[in-house]
């Protein structure tokens, strides 16, 4: 019987013989246990390898098997396609950060709902870029400026000083390079300035805080209470 089990699984994992996986697995099975997203605009050979049935199967059955994880795939209209790893119980907490299964922090999922948001605004523009004064023109101007104030400073003002904008765009630049490395977003930094183009899969975020979404005021207010904790009462300073 133990016999009958190993050829199962050898014939089972046979396809990693094929030339066309065996020349691309090992830089495709990287990224996805790192937690990146695979799409076509980022990483188009393993997106293509993905996209073909034949290999998705095989590879869904591989990881299922030999690390308890799903290999999903999530399409939006014709040909807007990724492709990401997850906990075969769905848990958001086991998501994300530089490696599979590393938490979201609280700095991340704010900076990724911004981006979120801003996705949907850009919606119908064919490369959805964001620079540094789009972020700041949403967070001091926008109609719920009052909202993102309280989420990313734990105050509203009216202005305010540049070490405290200057320390908002630290962090952010740090956001987008983690979600560079998850494929939510494509860094393209310059040397004066940052910014970046949001990706299909960012809406990742959507299926994972899908209930929280159905109450924005609540959620606001959530994640303005942790930004409040977190400087017990002042603002960045």
């Amino acid at each position: 019987m133990a016999n009958d089990n190993n050829e199962d699984l050898t014939s089972a994992y046979s396809f990693l013989a094929i030339n066309e996986i065996k020349t691309r697995f090992a830089k495709l099975n990287s990224k996805l246990l790192r937690g990146r997203h695979i799409q076509a605009s980022t990483d188009p050979i393993e997106h293509n390898l993905l996209e073909q049935p034949k290999y998705f199967d095989h590879l869904r059955f591989f990881y299922q098997q030999l690390y308890g994880l799903e290999l999903n795939r999530r399409k939006f209209g014709i040909y807007d396609t990724y492709f990401f790893l997850d906990f075969s119980d769905g848990s958001r907490s086991e998501l994300a950060g530089d490696e599979l299964g590393t938490p979201l922090t609280a700095p991340q999922t704010k900076f990724g709902l911004m981006i979120l948001s801003m996705y949907y605004e850009k919606f119908f523009e064919r490369v959805k870029q964001v620079s540094w004064i789009d972020i700041q023109n949403i967070i001091l101007h926008s109609e719920r400026q009052e909202d993102y104030k309280r989420v990313f400073f734990g105050t509203v003002q009216d202005n305010y000083t540049q070490l405290q904008l200057g320390s908002l765009k630290s962090l952010f630049r740090r956001m987008i390079k983690i979600f560079d490395e998850l494929g939510w977003v494509s860094s393209t930094d310059t040397e004066s300035d940052f910014s970046f183009i949001i990706n299909i899969s960012i809406r990742r975020l959507e299926d994972m805080y899908r209930e929280e979404l159905k109450d924005p005021d609540a959620l606001f207010n959530q994640l303005a209470k942790q930004k409040k904790d977190e400087n017990n009462g002042e603002d960045i300073s």
